[in-house]
Parts: structure tokens; sequence; C-alpha cells
């Protein structure tokens, strides 16, 4: 595995920049979140309660 990785490392120091700049955008909430929101649904009532 490590050798694998460090073969990749060594190819990709050789090969051109990229055109343009890779932009992540995580596509598991699509429309953003709020923070109450996360978390196991059966748990949400219990973690949002205020105290």
């Amino acid at each position: 595995m490590r050798a694998g990785l460090r073969a990749r490392a060594r190819l990709l120091r050789l090969a051109p920049p990229r055109r343009t700049a890779y932009h992540h955008r995580p596509s598991t909430y699509p429309q953003g979140y709020r923070l109450g929101d996360l978390g196991p649904a059966s748990m949400l009532a219990d973690l949002n309660r205020t105290r």
C-alpha cells in the first residue's frame, strides 16, 4: 500500500499542474445543514433539548 502511494506521488510530481483548481463540494447536504439537525435521528430530540 505505502509503496503504491509513493509511486503515485512520484508520478504526480512529473505531471503538469492543473489548468483549473479542483473545488470539492460535499454532496451529502446539497442545500446545507444546521448543526442541530446533525446526528442520529433517534437521538435528535434529546440532543437538541435546551438544558
